[in-house]
């Protein structure tokens, strides 16, 4: 029995061929080259795009956070640190900037990567982008 539904989950997906309906088969491709894609490739693909939106989200909560704390009510440990995070977090920005530059948040997709270096770069210090990319 386990082994039945081992192979039923290794067979290859059958295809969808209806000539009328073109959606159908048009999303029978996409599935197609969805689970013909390595997890390798997707992670190569999009993997500095969810860490560049893990750093971006999380620098933003964190510094509105942060700005709603009362500092009378903190103590003094905790504002030490919670500045060391915040530092981590603004070298998370320029570090996602730099990899834009080089093209490495999103390969495929050179315009969407270079407005999130943009974007990073604004929120680390209003530096434009399109100087730092000409000068780097």
């Amino acid at each position: 029995m386990i082994k039945e539904s081992a192979k039923t989950l290794t067979d290859p997906i059958p295809k969808i061929s209806n000539k009328r309906d073109k959606s159908s088969s048009n999303q029978s491709i996409l599935l197609e080259i969805f689970t013909e894609q390595t997890l390798e490739e997707t992670r190569q693909n999009y993997g500095g795009f969810l860490i560049a939106l893990a750093i971006l989200g999380i620098w933003t909560t964190s510094l509105v956070y942060l700005m709603a704390c009362d500092l009378s009510e903190i103590s003094l440990p905790m504002t030490i640190l919670a500045c060391a995070w915040q530092t981590f977090l603004y070298t998370g920005l320029f570090i996602t900037a730099h990899d834009a530059m080089h093209g490495s948040i999103l390969p495929n997709h050179r315009r969407l990567n270079h407005g999130i270096g943009a974007i990073a770069l604004a929120l680390y210090g209003l530096f434009s982008y399109k100087q730092l990319l000409k000068k780097h």
